[in-house]
C-alpha cells in the first residue's frame, strides 16, 4: 500500500474523473430517455403510466462503483501516509481506514485495520471520521456492495408528487405525498401504472430520478449522490494530511 501524496491525489482526480464521467452518463440517459408519463385509457379505465425509450445501462452503475473504489483508495493511502509521518513500523499492506459507524468511537475489531498506529495517529483518524460523518458510512456501503455485486441504476418515481389545478381559469400547484407510496421504492419499467383516474380539472405531475439500492438499507439513493459525499470524504482527508 503506497504512503506517498502524488499517489492519494492520483486517486482522488481519478475520483473527479469518474465523477464527470457519471454525470455525462446520467444525462445523456435521461436525453436518449425521456422518462415521462402518458394519460392511458384500458379497460379498467384511464390511468397514467410511466414511459421511457431506454433503460439504465449497466455502465453507470460500474461509474458508481468506480467513483467508490477511488475514494476509498484514497482514504487508504492517506492513513499509510498518516502511519509513515508517525513512525510507525506498521504493515502498510495490511492497514486500511477505519470506517466503524458515524458517532460512534471505533471497536476493537475496526482498530485492526490500524494495528501498530500510535495513539496521537488514531486520535487524528477519529478527527477524521467526525470530519466525514454519514458520507463515510455510506461511501462504505457502497464500496462493499460494489465489491460483492454490480450496482444497478433504475429509475425511480419521487417520494412528492403534486397537482396542476385549474378551477375556474385559475391555476396552481399543490405538492403533498407521492400519489401511490408503494411504488417509492420499486424500479419502474416502461408502462408500469404510476395513478389511476383522471379528472379534467386536476393533472397529476410526476418526478424521475435514477438510484440505486443498496442491499440491506431501506429506500434508494441517487446515482448523482456521490457527487454531494465527495467533498465530505476530502475534508476527512485533509484532516488526515494535515
Amino acid at each position: 500500500m503506497t504512503s506517498r501524496p502524488q499517489d492519494i491525489q492520483a486517486k482522488l482526480d481519478r475520483a473527479s474523473f469518474h465523477l464527470k464521467s457519471l454525470f455525462d452518463a446520467e444525462q445523456d440517459l435521461l436525453l436518449r430517455a425521456n422518462p415521462r408519463v402518458e394519460l392511458q385509457v384500458t379497460t379498467d379505465g384511464p390511468c397514467y403510466a410511466f414511459r421511457a425509450e431506454r433503460v439504465p445501462e449497466i455502465q453507470l452503475g460500474v461509474i458508481v462503483g468506480d467513483v467508490a473504489h477511488s475514494l476509498r483508495c484514497a482514504l487508504d493511502y492517506a492513513v499509510c501516509r498518516l502511519a509513515r509521518r508517525g513512525g510507525a513500523e506498521a504493515d502498510l499492506t495490511r492497514l486500511q481506514f477505519p470506517f466503524g459507524k458515524a458517532g460512534h468511537p471505533l471497536t476493537s475489531h475496526d482498530r485492526k485495520h490500524v494495528r501498530g498506529l500510535s495513539s496521537a495517529s488514531i486520535e487524528r483518524i477519529e478527527a477524521a471520521r467526525t470530519a466525514g460523518g454519514a458520507a463515510l458510512d455510506l461511501l462504505r456501503d457502497i464500496n462493499n456492495q460494489d465489491k460483492h455485486r454490480l450496482l444497478v441504476a433504475h429509475f425511480f418515481q419521487t417520494d412528492q408528487a403534486g397537482f396542476t389545478v385549474d378551477l375556474a381559469g385559475a391555476t396552481g400547484t399543490i405538492t403533498g405525498p407521492a400519489l401511490d407510496s408503494w411504488k417509492l421504492y420499486k424500479p419502474l419499467d416502461d408502462g408500469d401504472i404510476l395513478a389511476l383516474g383522471h379528472d379534467e380539472r386536476f393533472t397529476p405531475n410526476f418526478g424521475f430520478m435514477l438510484c440505486f439500492a443498496i442491499e440491506g438499507q431501506h429506500g434508494t439513493f441517487r446515482v448523482s449522490v456521490l457527487s454531494e459525499i465527495a467533498p465530505k470524504i476530502l475534508e476527512a482527508i485533509d484532516v488526515l494530511l494535515v
